[in-house]
């Protein structure tokens, strides 16, 4: 934490300290519920997890979730009856397709528990394309110092007569692999991208070829400084405690502003970042070279504001503190506790750094 940020939290300290919440827990409902999360998409299989909400004067950090194996679920697509296998631990498997403008609804229910159900819709996928990347250098104020990022682009184009929720989120695919640089009298072999870059300007290599070997996968972390859709706290409030980060790296927006465009999204991913499997032998790095490919998750309503719920929980460092509520998280689960909510997935093509 800054030095600014920590005036600033001095500040609202004096400001709030003859303030006084009271609340008594005795008069908050505190009856069991069913909690149910499930997130279908248009996929053959579904998965589903159900468990028992903890009531509050019954929390404390040693009490488990408690799963419910034994559930009654009736899962319906477009009015048709899913097949519907248990796991265990409180997960359900569910098969049958499943596409996009499909209804979806459910009835769940548990042994001494009020029943629940929910409703979703799978909603319509929007076309992302034209992917680039380029290495730039900006200022990141959270290290106060020049940072070099490689900046990815992709364009879609929103639909004017709907009011749309998105979430972005960038794949990096890391290489590892091999150098062999040429030059006049012979050739010099380096197993991997790190020692042939401390050796690359030691001479004058006529060519270089590279192998790649090997390739994982993974989802990068976004500067968002670059784009204004992922970028709605001002210097006032990051001062005041509200950052910006996004669960689970799903960047979430709104058409509010952009609605009916066409519109190119710029997603800084740090140009340093590699990626490391620890094996028997030792540590594998994977930095050789990357690629990058966008996904644009199109949200039904539901599903986007529980996921801004929950940034909006993770990122208020005064709640965390003490100094401000927290505000709950999205439910839709008539009569319990959850969350059910329809996406579909659009991906550009790999670009290659």
């Amino acid at each position: 934490m800054t030095m600014e940020k920590i005036i600033y939290f001095i500040m609202m300290l004096l400001m709030l300290v003859s303030c006084k919440d009271d609340i008594n827990i005795d008069s908050i409902n505190n009856s069991e519920k069913i909690v149910v999360y499930c997130f279908p998409t248009e996929s053959d299989t579904t998965y589903m997890q159900i468990a028992r909400s903890v009531p509050v004067k019954n929390y404390s950090n040693t009490v488990d979730e408690k799963a419910i194996d034994n559930a009654e679920i009736n899962y319906t697509v477009n009015g048709k009856t899913s097949k519907i296998e248990t796991i265990g631990k409180g997960f359900y498997k569910i098969t049958g397709a499943q596409k996009k403008r499909d209804k979806i609804t459910f009835n769940v229910k548990a042994d001494g528990l009020p029943p629940v159900y929910a409703t979703t819709t799978i909603p319509e996928s929007v076309n992302i394309c034209k992917p680039t990347v380029k290495e730039i250098t900006i200022y990141d104020k959270d290290y106060s110092s020049l940072q070099k990022f490689d900046q990815v682009t992709a364009t879609f184009t929103d639909n004017a007569s709907t009011h749309d929720y998105y979430a972005v989120r960038v794949l990096v695919k890391n290489y590892s692999g091999s150098v062999t640089a040429y030059y006049e009298n012979g050739a010099a072999y380096f197993p991997d991208i790190a020692t042939y870059e401390l050796y690359k300007n030691s001479v004058k290599w006529d060519s270089v070829s590279t192998r790649y070997i090997d390739s994982r996968c993974s989802i990068a972390e976004i500067n968002t400084s670059s784009e204004e859709l992922l970028s709605p706290t001002s210097e006032m409030d990051d001062n005041f405690g509200f950052s910006n980060n996004f669960y689970q790296n799903m960047y979430t927006f709104d058409d509010s502003s952009i609605n009916g465009k066409t519109y190119t999204l710029h997603l800084n991913i740090s140009s340093n970042a590699s990626y490391k499997v620890s094996t028997d032998s030792g540590n594998k790095y994977y930095n050789f070279n990357k690629a990058y490919q966008v996904q644009l998750i199109r949200l039904t309503p539901q599903y986007y504001h529980f996921l801004k719920s929950l940034n909006e929980i993770r990122n208020n460092d005064m709640a965390q503190y003490g100094l401000s509520q927290i505000s709950p998280t999205v439910s839709n689960v008539s009569s319990g506790l959850g969350l059910f909510g329809g996406w579909i997935n659009s991906q550009t093509d790999w670009v290659k750094k």
